[in-house]
């Protein structure tokens, strides 16, 4: 490829093959990015499909492909393949570090409402940082 002014050519095998105005040679590589792309999936079926279908099982809802016919096969990998079912199996005995209960609000009334002695124990918890005075 060269660029002369405002032009881009496309060389192939030492002859120009083809000569455009900068951005229609932009639209013309955008289109070929694309179908580049769509090669790569094509080429990397087998990987996207076993990619896919780990995620999958394992409860993440990230697709890795658009494609009807590849997301059928990852429905039945994810559901049939017994060696995937094993490798997920060790991450079952990982603890949880999920929190039960409803968290608590305390608003600035209720802290206000509080006689001086709670006031003051409840901020040296919230700030352990600062430094209060007692004032009266």
């Amino acid at each position: 490829m060269r660029a002369e002014d405002d032009k881009v050519v496309l060389i192939v095998d030492g002859k120009a093959v083809l000569k455009l105005k900068w951005d229609d040679m932009q639209r013309v590589h955008k289109g070929l990015y694309i179908k580049i792309k769509q090669a790569e999936e094509y080429a990397n079926a087998n990987q996207i499909i076993a990619d896919h279908a780990l995620l999958t099982r394992a409860g993440f809802p990230v697709g890795l492909t658009n494609r009807q016919d590849m997301q059928a096969e990852v429905a039945k990998e994810a559901a049939w393949n017994r060696d995937l079912r094993r490798a997920i199996r060790p991450l079952q005995g990982v603890a949880s570090s999920e929190v039960h209960g409803t968290p608590s609000v305390i608003r600035q009334s209720d802290i206000d409402a509080l006689p001086l002695p709670q006031r003051m124990a409840y901020l040296r918890r919230r700030y352990p940082n600062m430094k209060f005075e007692e004032r009266n």
